[in-house]
This record gives C-alpha cells, sequence and structure tokens, in this order.
C-alpha cells in the first residue's frame, strides 16, 4: 500500500469521526422518536383516565388527586 501524506490521514481521519457522529445522532434521533411515541400514548392514557368517572370514586381526597392529574395533563399539551 501506498504511503499517504500526512494531511490524507488526517482527512480520512476526520471522515470517520464524521461518520460515527452520523451513525450516533440517527441513534439519538430514533430513540427520541420512540420516547415521543411513548409519551404521546402515557398522555392518552392519563387523558382518557382523567375524564372517565368510573375510574374514580366520589371522596374528596381522590378528586383532589384525579384535578391534579387532569391539570398535569393539560400543562403537558
Amino acid at each position: 500500500m501506498a504511503k499517504l501524506k500526512i494531511n490524507e490521514r488526517t482527512v480520512e481521519g476526520l471522515q470517520l469521526e464524521i461518520d460515527h457522529h452520523k451513525r450516533e445522532k440517527q441513534e439519538v434521533l430514533r430513540e427520541n422518536d420512540s420516547l415521543r411515541a411513548n409519551n404521546s400514548m402515557l398522555l392518552e392514557i392519563l387523558t382518557d383516565m382523567t375524564n372517565d368517572d368510573s375510574y374514580w370514586k366520589d371522596d374528596p381526597q381522590t378528586q383532589t388527586m384525579r384535578w391534579r392529574v387532569k391539570n398535569l395533563v393539560n400543562n403537558l399539551k
């Protein structure tokens, strides 16, 4: 194999580093999309639970907790 000039080795090293960072970026984006899907699913579940009266008792403690969860869901939207 022919000897590479120092600049050519440096460029090849930088290209490898760029490729590595591109792969890392794609992994992070995939993970982010997965988390976003999970969060939206959980948000839908909480919304359905707070809107459905069959899950809840009528005592003041439960109503307070339900109000807090509703408020949290509204703030997240």
